[in-house]
């Protein structure tokens, strides 16, 4: 009824195992991007419609696809119903591996309150750190959120970040220029609509 109800973000790359040319549909964010979670998006109004229209669009011809595959999948999400519907529309294979995990944590509304949260030793240990830190450097904690200190804020985020993996003889996710040129974009977006902080603890002058 003209209502957009959902969207999936797919798009097809072409590889060629063995010189073989196979067609592997993958969601948008696969590989060069560093979305936490990827997804179909589907109204919570109508999300089993969605499913079923996704499902038919796959499974019927023209086939455009050879390969599903799907990473960085949330527990229970919408693209995972729609591979099993496929799956069981074909009759085809289906596998599923756990890939990384995302960890957190819940944190109380105040610092008194995480604090009241911990052992007292956690909390002694807290604070020796804290009086060294005092004794021996000067220090700040800031948070960039705009667009005007954004870019220098952005370009030290991904040094400290290379930096860190390249003491681990990894190369870093941001190793290719074309990766860093995409995200400083996006932060470029979101620090102007208010929604992209970077904190930073700066010592001696550093961060």
């Amino acid at each position: 009824g003209g209502e957009l109800v959902g969207i999936a973000p797919f798009y097809i790359s072409l590889r060629r195992p063995f010189g073989i040319p196979v067609r592997i549909l993958r969601l948008l964010g696969s590989d060069e991007v560093c979305s936490e979670y990827l997804d179909v998006i589907a109204s919570h109004d109508h999300v089993e419609r969605v499913i079923t229209a996704l499902a038919h669009h796959l499974t019927h011809p023209p086939h455009e696809w050879d390969v599903l595959h799907l990473t960085d999948l949330p527990e229970r999400s919408v693209a995972e119903r729609v591979v099993r519907q496929v799956t069981d529309d074909l009759g085809c294979h289906y596998e599923e591996q756990a890939h990384t995990t995302n960890p957190f944590l819940c944190l109380p509304g105040t610092e008194a309150a995480y604090l009241a949260s911990l052992t007292h030793n956690r909390r002694s240990s807290i604070k020796r750190k804290q009086n060294k830190l005092d004794r021996e450097h000067s220090h700040s904690y800031y948070a960039v959120r705009d667009g005007h200190d954004l870019r220098p804020a952005f370009q030290a985020f991904v040094d400290l970040h290379q930096s860190l993996w390249k003491s681990r003889g990894l190369p870093g996710m941001f190793k290719r220029q074309r990766f860093v040129d995409f995200h400083s974009r996006i932060a470029e977006r979101f620090a102007a609509n208010d929604c992209l902080r970077l904190f930073f603890l700066e010592v001696g002058g550093h961060p």
